[in-house]
């Protein structure tokens, strides 16, 4: 049964590597959201294997600190660095990386998208809540009073994406921005749908892979979602500076019942997001009325000026050293999804995914690179691998 409790909450759309601020919404790029729910018991906030790559990752596919402009090699040099990154790669450059709606209604990307937690979380029963000898996670391991979860939320206007030719056509760079903004404003309140997807430690020890391994899912057809709940968006923002400009996430912020898993990169980020918020808005950002307990009062300054930040980004070499990771020594089932997901696009999709990594490979200047990264591909899919090849 799904409860009817409602609460107040606040999104902020972004993307995740690809484009700076400013760029067209159309770029191809890994996009997300990210929520603040306002309860009753607090702050919640809702938002690669291995925690040291993912700085890496995120500074290979951002302009060249050199020219400032985008670099095929350092982009592509991650993949054939890391070949369990696939998985996410594939999709990207995929019609699933331009996020769609038929141009000439001119519908949002972002009213679009489906969305997922990509980490997966602990569930706590709410008898954990009533020690206090222990932390939670061992109470819970105690207990056996919790459980893996993971969320998606469906858009309920639908999903669709652009080809390569839509996405040239499309003459307004800011029209994702400006068709949610209309929407919320003329009272079509764009809503999405949450489900849960849950396994229980003894479940979790026997699955087919290991659950935290973030570059993987949990596929529907063996961990069923349930519904869960229902968010809307009903209020656009009055001052865009103070509601999202300075809108502060973290994992950390967490409500009772949830709590992170030992997910490696999960872990990371629950110390990071939180030094970042210090670094980008000052030690005092949980005072910020938008990052505030329930508004609790703060008194700050108007334009933050109070806070000095400098920006410092030293360029990447693609390394020569040997790499420890290799495509023959994964595991074939880190080429499972990538497989199954090419093997499920339809022949024109194949094409368009095909025509994106061409484009993106013909820029690559060190041909050790795409060497490298043909033999990452051809591990998941042989035609995959062959086609891009020869087009190349």
């Amino acid at each position: 049964m799904i409860s009817t409790h409602s609460m107040n909450f606040f999104v902020k759309f972004t993307s995740i590597c690809v484009g700076d601020k400013g760029a067209y919404d159309t770029a191809r790029n890994i996009l997300g959201f990210g929520l603040k729910f306002r309860t009753n018991q607090g702050i919640w906030d809702l938002l690669i294997r291995d925690p040291a790559k993912f700085p890496i990752l995120i500074h290979s596919q951002v302009r060249s600190a050199v020219t400032n402009l985008p670099d095929p090699d350092q982009a592509f040099g991650f993949l054939a660095d890391n070949p369990e990154s696939l998985n996410q790669f594939i999709r990207t450059l995929s019609d699933a990386g331009i996020s769609k709606a038929k141009l000439y209604l001119r519908l949002s990307g972002w009213l679009h998208a489906n969305a997922f937690t990509g980490h997966a979380y602990r569930w706590i029963k709410s008898d954990v809540w009533n020690h206090s000898c222990k932390t939670l996670a061992s109470i819970a391991r105690d207990l056996g009073s919790w459980v893996y979860v993971k969320l998606s939320c469906r858009s309920n206007q639908g999903t669709s994406n652009f080809t390569r030719t839509e996405q040239a056509a499309v003459q307004d760079p800011y029209f994702a921005a400006q068709e949610i903004y209309t929407s919320i404003k003329s009272g079509k309140f764009p809503s999405w749908t949450l489900f849960a997807q849950v396994l229980t430690p003894a479940q979790a020890s026997k699955f087919r892979y290991d659950v935290l391994d973030v570059t993987k899912e949990w596929p529907s057809s063996l961990v069923e979602p349930h519904e869960i709940g229902r968010f809307e968006f009903n209020k656009n923002p009055s001052n865009y500076f103070t509601e999202v400009e300075q809108l502060a996430f973290s994992p950390s912020n967490v409500v009772q019942g949830w709590a992170p898993s030992d997910d490696p990169i999960l872990q990371m980020r629950l110390l990071a997001y939180p030094d970042a918020n210090r670094y980008r808005l000052g030690s005092n950002y949980r005072q910020i009325p938008v990052n505030c307990y329930m508004k609790c009062p703060a008194q700050i300054s108007v334009d933050n000026s109070d806070c000095q930040r400098s920006t410092l980004a030293d360029g990447q070499i693609p390394t020569t050293r040997t790499v420890p990771t290799k495509p023959d020594q994964l595991p074939d089932i880190d080429y499972e999804q990538p497989r199954y997901f090419y093997g499920n696009l339809t022949s024109d999709q194949k094409s368009e995914l095909i025509n994106s990594f061409v484009k993106g490979l013909s820029g690559v200047q060190d041909h050790d690179i795409r060497s490298r990264v043909l033999d990452v591909i051809h591990h998941a899919s042989p035609e995959l691998a062959s086609r891009i090849s020869v087009a190349l």
